[in-house]
C-alpha cells in the first residue's frame, strides 16, 4: 500500500471508530460479498450487520440499520454506485464509505471521492490490502494505493474536476447514457425539460465533453452504466 492520503471532502471525520465496527456489504457478486463478508467477520473488533446484491436493496435494507462503514461497489445493476453513495452520505451521513471497486478509471475514483467516498480499494488488490484499508478507515485515516493516490493528486491539482457534478446530473447523465429520451428523463426527474440541457451542458463543460456522442463513455467510466447497455445518444 502506498501513502496516507486525505480526503476530498472536508467535512470527513478523522476520530477512531468505537467497536465493533459495524459494516455493511454492498456488491451484485455473491461469491465476493460473502467472502468479504467472512474475511471481515474474522477480524477482531468488527461485525457484519448486512450484506445487500443492489442499490435498491440496499437503500431498502439500510433504512433500519446503524452502520459505521460501508463497503460499495460501483458497478450494480440497478442504481450507480456513485449514486447510491450520494444517497447514502444523506441518509447515513455519519457512515465512512469504502468503494472496493474493479471499475477504478480515473474518472470514476476522482468522482468517488468528490460524492464522498472515505477509501477507495481495488478489488484486484490483496485481501490484506483490503483489510488494511478497513481498519485504517475505522482509525479514521484513509490508506490509499500510490496509483489512486497519484490520481487524486493530479485531481487536486487540476483546473477543471468532477466536483460539482450533483446527485440529479447522475441520473440524467445515467439515462442519457442508457438511450432514453430528454423528454422522458424530464418526467422521471421532475426536472424541466430545459433543466435536462442545462444539466448536460454542465456536464459536457465539468467531464471535458466534446459532444453528445461522448456522454455514453463517461457514463461507463463512472459506472453508471455498463458497456453493453449503452445505446444511441439523442
Amino acid at each position: 500500500m502506498g501513502p496516507i492520503y486525505y480526503n476530498l471532502m472536508d467535512d470527513m471525520p478523522t476520530s477512531p471508530l468505537p467497536q465493533p465496527v459495524r459494516v455493511f456489504i454492498i456488491d451484485d457478486h455473491p461469491m465476493f460479498a460473502n467472502v468479504v463478508a467472512e474475511i471481515i467477520r474474522a477480524l477482531e473488533g468488527f461485525e457484519v450487520v448486512g450484506v445487500a446484491m443492489s442499490g435498491k436493496a440496499a437503500t431498502e435494507m439500510l433504512s433500519d440499520k446503524i452502520v459505521d462503514i460501508m463497503l460499495v461497489d460501483l458497478m450494480l445493476p440497478d442504481l450507480g454506485g456513485l449514486e447510491l453513495i450520494h444517497r447514502i452520505r444523506k441518509t447515513h451521513s455519519h457512515a465512512r464509505i469504502l468503494v472496493c471497486s474493479g471499475l477504478d478509471t480515473p474518472e470514476s475514483i476522482e468522482m468517488a471521492f468528490r460524492c464522498g467516498a472515505y477509501a477507495f480499494v481495488k478489488k484486484s488488490g490483496r485481501v490484506e490490502d483490503l483489510i488494511a484499508t478497513l481498519k485504517a478507515v475505522a482509525a479514521g485515516k484513509t490508506l490509499l494505493d500510490e496509483e489512486v493516490a497519484t490520481i487524486l493528486r493530479k485531481a487536486v491539482a487540476s483546473s477543471r474536476s468532477l466536483k460539482s457534478l450533483t446527485a440529479v446530473d447522475l441520473v440524467i447523465l445515467r439515462r442519457l447514457a442508457e438511450g432514453v429520451d430528454p423528454k422522458d428523463v424530464a418526467l422521471e426527474t421532475g426536472v424541466s425539460l430545459s433543466g435536462i440541457y442545462k444539466s448536460r451542458s454542465r456536464i459536457f463543460q465539468r467531464c471535458g465533453l466534446v459532444d453528445k456522442k461522448n456522454l455514453h463513455g463517461t457514463a461507463a467510466r463512472l459506472g453508471l452504466v455498463a458497456s453493453s447497455d449503452i445505446n444511441t445518444i439523442r
